[in-house]
């Protein structure tokens, strides 16, 4: 007797997601960088009013370079629940080679990348 499968595969269609916005830039010195963050927008629908506006959205960001397009991360950090601090300013870092870019994620898990 043949055997049928015992699942089935669906392909859900997705509304797309908004895109937060960002901005931010560095400081060099001597072959080393530092990348500051400037604003950070991310739409509010789903979000509960008390959460609060601008970089009380952020959860995590990284810096890091575009290599064929593909964000490679150097230095992160992100909120976690003993710790709901999350500075505005990058360690200093030795960039790898290809253009300098940060990533972003709001509390949703959207995320952004901005060259700089």
């Amino acid at each position: 007797l043949p055997r049928t499968p015992s699942f089935s595969l669906f392909r859900l269609a997705s509304e797309p997601s908004p895109v937060p916005t960002l901005s931010a830039f560095r400081r060099s010195c001597g072959s080393k960088v530092q990348v500051i963050l400037h604003r950070f927008h991310t739409p509010r629908e789903n979000l509960p009013q008390q959460v609060g506006q601008g970089f009380a959205l952020l959860d995590a960001w990284a810096v890091g370079v575009l290599q064929d397009g593909v964000f490679i991360g150097q230095w992160q950090v992100q909120r976690t629940r003993r710790s709901r601090e999350l500075p505005q300013e990058s360690g200093w870092l030795k960039v790898a080679q290809g253009p300098l870019a940060v990533r972003a994620y709001d509390l949703l898990g959207r995320g952004v990348t901005a060259e700089l």
